[in-house]
């Protein structure tokens, strides 16, 4: 799913919340991923636009569109991408919702960044092992 073959693994991060996005993207970039974020659902829908993602960490409640109108958009441009909800709600029923859509879990608010760093892991090694 890279753009190219050697190039890290590459994860887009969508959170409204400034100090979420840059843990993630720290905590991410020192795992040796390539990451990029959004704070917003129309700015994570332009980057999808110009970049293929590995992983998409994606909140369920941004300030302009939904989480799952972005992971509909991804899994409409990328049938493959691998999808991870970030949301503290993990009952809610849009949780069950985005897993029917495509999305591969759910990362409960709060996790550690330990913790982060291993599902990440797990979540692209699938694709890896898909072929993709």
């Amino acid at each position: 799913m890279r753009e190219k073959q050697n190039s890290p693994p590459r994860v887009l991060a969508v959170d409204d919340e400034s100090l979420i996005r840059m843990s993630l993207s720290i905590a991410l970039s020192r795992e040796g991923y390539d990451v990029d974020t959004a704070s917003c659902g129309l700015e994570a829908m332009a980057l999808l636009d110009q970049h293929r993602y590995d992983l998409v960490l994606l909140d369920l409640r941004l300030p302009d569109v939904s989480g799952m109108e972005v992971l509909r958009y991804a899994r409409r441009l990328y049938p493959d991408v691998k999808v991870l909800l970030v949301t503290a709600s993990t009952n809610a029923p849009s949780a069950g919702e985005a897993e029917r859509e495509g999305a591969i879990g759910v990362l409960a608010k709060p996790f550690t960044l330990q913790f982060l760093a291993s599902e990440t892991r797990r979540v692209i090694s699938l694709g890896a092992r898909a072929g993709g």
